[in-house]
């Protein structure tokens, strides 16, 4: 669900009047928050800043529409946020110092840095215990829900309550693990448990449709490859129990890049996930 707002800020000689908002264009924003833009007075205007509560970095599209004003960036921007704090990311000066003067703002982000690169040269573990052998049911492009944001995901299909563990070191940045519903309602998009891990070359690795409580780690706990993260479900968007996994980068506030990677398994040292293959972690 995307929302579909924006804000209004009017500041001078005559006071200041707020109504503010956002608009966050992935699910995993929708349901995590804790972002948002502020202003501070400074010589000759104001600053304007991003507000990250979140471990994670996040990339935000934003537009400001000034009002009898000037901005030291031209609109729009996309701007990457390393983690938490207060970055400001351009300032407002007035064009005639004696009437008030404001600005509009619009706003888009979801979670990644638009710096990270990809190590391609990697391979991963597969996200599930040694031995353990499971199919993918919907690889790279698949056609129910791996298109866009998410063309280089993959789903491995397995039944609730199995241990997923940790496909690459990094660390835990995200925890979401409070749903409980499942199905085909794309309403359920925005009650999705998932774990976001931090990887060594800035790209996050997602761990998705988690059980309800099922997480066993906790924002800021280092992991290395083969450590639990937690227990598959069948929450959120789904047509049936499996684990969604995704490498990505964010590209600005409403895009991200997935990228292509490879698995060690029993079956190839080093293969990419071919939808309808099963594959055994060594």
């Amino acid at each position: 669900m995307n929302a579909r707002t924006s804000a209004f800020l009017r500041s001078g000689i005559l006071g200041a009047i707020l109504v503010l908002g956002a608009s966050s264009s992935t699910s995993a924003a929708q349901i995590v928050g804790g972002v948002r833009i502020i202003d501070r007075s400074v010589e000759e205007g104001l600053e304007l800043c991003v507000v990250n509560t979140n471990l994670a970095a996040i990339t935000l599209t934003i537009t400001v529409k000034p009002d009898n004003a000037r901005t030291d960036h031209p609109m729009p921007m996309i701007v990457s946020v390393p983690g938490p704090g207060t970055h400001p990311f351009t300032r407002l000066r007035p064009i005639q110092t004696d009437s008030d003067f404001g600005y509009r703002v619009r706003y888009d982000w979801l979670f990644g840095a638009r710096e990270a690169t990809h190590d391609s040269a990697h391979i991963y573990q597969l996200p599930f215990a040694s031995g353990r052998q499971f199919e993918v049911v919907q690889g790279f492009h698949g056609s129910f829900t791996h298109g866009g944001n998410d063309d280089f995901a993959v789903d491995f299909g397995m039944p609730e309550g199995t241990p997923i563990h940790a496909a690459r070191e990094g660390v835990v940045e995200i925890v979401v693990d409070r749903f409980d519903k499942g199905g085909l309602d794309p309403n359920l998009r925005d009650s999705v448990n998932f774990v976001l891990v931090r990887q060594a070359d800035g790209t996050y690795a997602e761990y998705v449709h988690l059980r309800r409580k099922g997480a066993k780690v906790k924002p800021g706990q280092a992991v290395k490859a083969g450590d639990l993260i937690g227990l598959s479900g069948n929450t959120g968007y789904t047509r049936g129990p499996h684990l969604h996994f995704a490498v990505f980068r964010a590209i600005d506030g409403q895009r991200r890049e997935t990228f292509p990677m490879r698995f060690r398994s029993r079956e190839n040292p080093a293969a990419e996930p071919i939808e309808g293959t099963a594959y055994t972690a060594p």
